[in-house]
C-alpha cells in the first residue's frame, strides 16, 4: 500500500471500490477538553448561520487551541501520506477546517460532497478528513453509519461505521452522507477538514 519509513503513520486503505484511508488515533490532550475547545468554537458564529439548511450543528474552525491544533497537524500528516500514495508532485496546498455535531433530535442527513476548500468557490479540494472525537451509543440497524455512493452507479451504496478516535480519509467530491442515531444519548462530534494539492493546476 506505501512505501514505509520510520515516520509513517499506522493508515490502512481499506477494501472499497474508492480510496478509503482509516487510522486510529488517541488524543495526547484529553479528549474531554478537545470536545470542550469544540463547542466553544460554535460560540464564534451566529446560530443561524451553523443550523441553516445544514443537518446538526456545523462551524467553520476558527479557535486555535491545543486540542484543536493537536488534530490538524494530525490529519495534515495524515493526508500528506495519503496523496504521496498516488505519486502525484505538488507545491502549494490549501486546507479549511469544521466541526459538525450532530445529536438524536437531528433527523437530517443528506448526500453532499465538498466542492470548495478555504472558502475559495472556484477550487476543488482534493481530499477529506474526519476525526470522531464521539460517536453515538446504543445503534440499531443502520445507526451512525457513513455512507459513500459513487457517481456512475448512484444506486449502488458503501458504508462504514466510524469508530470514536478514528481519522477518515476520502476524496473530497465521493458522494457521502453521516446516518443519525434517533436512540442514542451520545452525539456524533467530529472534526473534519478540506485539503487541496497544487498538481500544477491552473486555477485562475
Amino acid at each position: 500500500m506505501f512505501n514505509k519509513n520510520n515516520t509513517d503513520l499506522p493508515i490502512t486503505k481499506l477494501d472499497y471500490p474508492f480510496p478509503l484511508y482509516q487510522m486510529d488515533y488517541t488524543p495526547i490532550h484529553p479528549k474531554e477538553r478537545l470536545i470542550e475547545k469544540l463547542y466553544r468554537n460554535t460560540y464564534f458564529h451566529r446560530w443561524e448561520d451553523m443550523v441553516k439548511e445544514k443537518p446538526g450543528i456545523q462551524s467553520s474552525m476558527k479557535l486555535r487551541s491545543p486540542e484543536i491544533v493537536e488534530i490538524i497537524d494530525m490529519s495534515r500528516k495524515m493526508v500528506q501520506q495519503v496523496q504521496k500514495d498516488w505519486r502525484l508532485l505538488y507545491s502549494d496546498t490549501l486546507e479549511s477546517h469544521w466541526i459538525y455535531i450532530s445529536g438524536n433530535d437531528n433527523p437530517y442527513a443528506p448526500w453532499h460532497k465538498h466542492h470548495w476548500v478555504a472558502e475559495i468557490d472556484k477550487i476543488e479540494p482534493h481530499w477529506t478528513y474526519v476525526f470522531y472525537a464521539e460517536m453515538p451509543e446504543n445503534l440499531e440497524g443502520t445507526d451512525g453509519r457513513l455512507y459513500f455512493r459513487m457517481d456512475h452507479d448512484p444506486e449502488t451504496e458503501y458504508w462504514i461505521l466510524p469508530k470514536e478516535n478514528s481519522f477518515l480519509v476520502f476524496p473530497s467530491l465521493l458522494d457521502h452522507k453521516p446516518e443519525t442515531a434517533q436512540k442514542a444519548a451520545k452525539k456524533r462530534i467530529v472534526m473534519a477538514g478540506n485539503y487541496w494539492f497544487d498538481y500544477g493546476q491552473k486555477i485562475w
